[in-house]
């Protein structure tokens, strides 16, 4: 079941909150009014930017068989198909997957992934993928602090596009992308995650031991991690933040 919304708090919430929903039960937004991103600032996550009229804002619902540490690592299982019908709905060729949840085109942000997880006694019962991508907003609707690190597809192409065929060919490409994940584990997703990388070479910044050090990424690793030189040590990042410098 597909449900299209004018307006909510945040579609991941609204999904997160329905017990009884099926998998695949999907939540499509015109307009978010808390939405949702990955990093958290000051102990409170950073909100995205959600303007009416313009975007996707989508959660799909899913039940996987699996355990609370397999659950992270669909994130980017989706990013990668959510790259492929980006490309087919658009034509760019700059699409890329940035570790560990965003697609860029270029140097500039157009859609982020957040996963959550409900769990219980019995384990993990629900997850749920929520993504916002930036479609038909147009420069002048951006605000001037995300100027330099957001854009659109619209932007890109210069082209309007439709949104709701948009929005179904990504949640398709979601489903997709969990199915192969949890049925699969990385073996089934590394080959669509590594087509889709494009840090190797680029300059970072990570935190190692409470401090926020540069250094080079050398690409996603086969089990999901990003690799860094930091010093002459390669290391591989897991989890947490990594700020790509351009």
């Amino acid at each position: 079941m597909i449900h299209l919304l004018e307006s909510v708090e945040s579609t991941n919430e609204l999904a997160l909150s329905k017990p009884g929903a099926a998998h695949g039960e999907t939540w499509i937004a015109d307009a978010q009014t808390a939405g949702r991103g990955r990093r958290v600032v000051g102990g409170e996550r950073r909100s995205w930017f959600s303007p009416s009229g313009s975007n996707i804002y989508m959660s799909v619902l899913l039940r996987p068989h699996a355990a609370a540490s397999e659950v992270a690592g669909v994130t980017l299982a989706v990013g990668a198909h959510v790259c492929g019908a980006l490309w087919k709905a658009s034509g760019l060729d700059g699409l890329w997957l940035k570790w560990p949840n965003d697609v860029w085109v270029g140097e500039r942000k157009v859609a982020g992934v957040l996963s959550e997880a409900r769990t219980g006694v019995a384990g993990v019962e629900a997850v749920v993928v929520g993504i916002g991508i930036n479609v038909n907003l147009l420069a002048n609707q951006i605000p001037e602090d995300l100027a330099e690190i957001v854009t659109s597809l619209r932007i890109e192409t210069e082209a309007p596009l439709d949104r709701l065929s948009l929005a179904f060919s990504v949640r398709h490409a979601i489903l997709a992308g969990a199915a192969e994940y949890f049925g699969g584990g990385w073996d089934a997703v590394r080959d669509d995650v590594v087509r889709w990388d494009r840090s190797d070479g680029r300059s970072v910044e990570v935190e190692v031991d409470g401090q926020w050090r540069r250094g080079i990424a050398r690409g996603i690793e086969h089990d999901g991690g990003l690799a860094i030189e930091v010093g002459g040590e390669r290391i591989v990042v897991t989890s947490g933040e990594v700020r790509f410098r351009g």
